[in-house]
């Protein structure tokens, strides 16, 4: 299922830091999403997107 996947450690623990950040923005301001939506891209620049 994820055969597209392939990331390194850095990668992982960066994405998972800009989801905690999106989380605390939208919990106290609204719009977590301006930091969430753009991390997967800068995170694995030249994938596309997963097509089900």
């Amino acid at each position: 299922m994820l055969e597209f996947f392939h990331a390194d450690l850095s990668t992982l623990l960066t994405l998972c830091l800009a989801a905690a950040m999106a989380g605390w923005v939208d919990a106290v301001v609204g719009g977590g999403g301006v930091v969430l939506l753009p991390a997967p891209l800068i995170g694995f620049p030249g994938q596309p997107p997963p097509m089900r």
